[in-house]
């Protein structure tokens, strides 16, 4: 997997500690972007690639965007 975004771009968050349920997983994404003051499209295009394929690509994808 790699960062959607040419320079890569990351946000301040692990999913430690986070439930392993798909939607937490996204919704915890989506509000360490926003805290990080991410545009909703940006969101947007990150939660589209997490949930374009099965949950391993999901978490790939998601952790690619978290600066831990």
């Amino acid at each position: 997997m790699r960062n959607v975004f040419n320079p890569p771009k990351t946000c301040a968050g692990s999913l430690v500690d986070v439930n392993g349920n798909a939607f937490e997983i996204i919704g915890y994404f989506s509000r360490c972007a926003k805290n990080a003051g991410w545009s909703r499209e940006d969101i947007l295009k990150v939660r589209t690639e997490a949930t374009s394929k099965d949950y391993d690509h999901l978490i790939s994808t998601i952790m690619i965007h978290l600066d831990d």
